[in-house]
C-alpha cells in the first residue's frame, strides 16, 4: 500500500507541476487588446448626408442651365462682356479645373475682361477691383441658386444681361465718360464712346 503511494508521488513528481489555470477574464483581456491594435471601428455615414449634397449638386446644375446656359471657353471679342457670359465663363473655367480656388479663376476672368475693355479704349477699373467685381458676382450667383424663388433671385436673375460695367464710379454716367474721353489724346473717342453707347444699348433691350 505504502509501495503505491509512493510509486504515484514518483510520477507526479516527473511530470511537474500542473499547468495554471488562466486567470479569469484574461481571455477577454486579450480580445480587447487586439482590438485596440486594429484602431477604432470605422464610423459609418450619416444617413441621408451624401443623398443631401447630390441633391443640392443637382439643383446647383439646373440653375445653371435654366438661367445661364452652357459655359464658355472665351469671351466674344466683339463685344464687352455682360454678367452673364462673365458666369458662363466661370462656369467652364470651374468644370476644366474643379479643384482650383475660385480666387484664381477670378483672377483669369478679371485679366480678359480687361483686355477686352483695353481694346475697346474705354477706361476701367485696376486688376484688383475688378477682380473683387468678378468674384462678388460669382457669389451672388451661387447664394441665389441655392434659394428658393424669391424676389431677390429674381432681381440678380434680371441682372444677368446687364454690362459687366468695370468704369470707375467717377466716369459711371454717360456725361463723365464723353468729357474723359473727350479731353484724351485719342483720334477715335468719338467711335470709342458711339460703341460704347451701343453695348450699353443692348444690353438694355436684352432685359427687356
Amino acid at each position: 500500500m505504502e509501495g503505491n503511494k509512493k510509486r504515484k508521488l514518483e510520477e507526479e513528481c516527473s511530470q511537474g507541476p500542473p499547468p495554471k489555470k488562466p486567470p479569469h477574464g484574461s481571455g477577454h483581456k486579450r480580445k480587447l487588446d487586439e482590438e485596440s491594435s486594429q484602431g477604432p471601428p470605422p464610423k459609418k455615414p450619416t444617413h441621408g448626408s451624401g443623398h443631401k449634397l447630390s441633391q443640392r449638386h443637382s439643383k446647383v446644375s439646373s440653375d445653371w442651365d435654366t438661367h445661364l446656359g452652357p459655359g464658355n471657353d472665351h469671351f466674344s471679342p466683339l463685344h464687352l462682356p455682360i454678367v452673364r457670359a462673365v458666369l458662363q465663363r466661370y462656369r467652364y473655367l470651374r468644370t476644366e479645373n474643379p479643384t482650383d480656388k475660385k480666387i484664381n479663376i477670378a483672377s483669369v476672368i478679371a485679366h480678359e475682361v480687361i483686355s477686352l475693355w483695353d481694346k475697346a479704349w474705354i477706361p476701367h477699373h485696376e486688376f484688383r477691383a475688378t477682380q473683387k467685381a468678378v468674384l462678388k458676382e460669382i457669389d451672388a450667383w451661387i447664394k441665389s441658386s441655392h434659394r428658393p424663388e424669391s424676389r431677390g433671385k429674381a432681381e440678380f436673375q434680371d441682372s444677368l444681361n446687364q454690362l459687366f460695367d468695370i468704369r470707375p464710379v467717377s466716369l459711371r454716367s454717360m456725361e463723365a465718360l464723353e468729357k474723359h474721353l473727350k479731353s484724351s489724346r485719342n483720334e477715335d473717342w468719338q467711335s470709342d464712346l458711339t460703341f460704347f453707347k451701343g453695348q450699353m444699348k443692348v444690353s438694355l433691350i436684352m432685359n427687356k
